[in-house]
């Protein structure tokens, strides 16, 4: 029986959390990773990887275009959309994680309120989800519902 893309949630941005979220993303599954903390911090955040489970990390395509969105930085990113009054537009279907965005979808550059681990990518809002994008590519890096 094929299962078609799921939306999933990873509780935990250790290095399993990190590894089963990067997986996932790339088998085409709509991931969201919740972690308590916003960014890592010397105590409780710390990750070690020996040179094997690096290797394994780095070969992954997910993983270098992985983008953590902290709960601060969801609610300031749903207020931007609703406050400013951004007109969404209009998709078929659903937009994953890895999906790619066909060219007259408008991308817009992030506002600087966001912070600045997102200034390198442009942004789609469907009216439901605000969808983080790498304007290169054209390829759905992360999908704020």
């Amino acid at each position: 029986m094929l299962i078609g893309p799921r939306q999933i949630g990873v509780v935990g941005c250790g290095v399993a959390g990190q590894a089963a979220a990067t997986f996932l993303s790339e088998a085409g599954h709509d991931v969201t990773v919740f972690e308590r903390f916003a960014e890592p911090r010397p105590l409780g955040a710390g990750l070690l990887l020996q040179p094997t489970g690096l290797a394994v990390l780095a070969s992954s395509y997910a993983m270098a275009q992985t983008v953590i969105v902290s709960p601060e930085q969801r609610t300031t990113i749903k207020k931007y959309v609703t406050t400013e009054q951004v007109r969404p537009y209009k998709m078929q279907s659903r937009v994953t994680v890895g999906a790619t965005l066909p060219a007259d979808v408008e991308l817009v550059p992030v506002p600087e309120t966001w912070g600045p681990s997102f200034r390198s990518y442009r942004y789609v809002y469907t009216g439901d989800d605000v969808v983080l994008v790498d304007p290169s590519s054209r390829r759905v890096i992360e999908v704020i519902d």
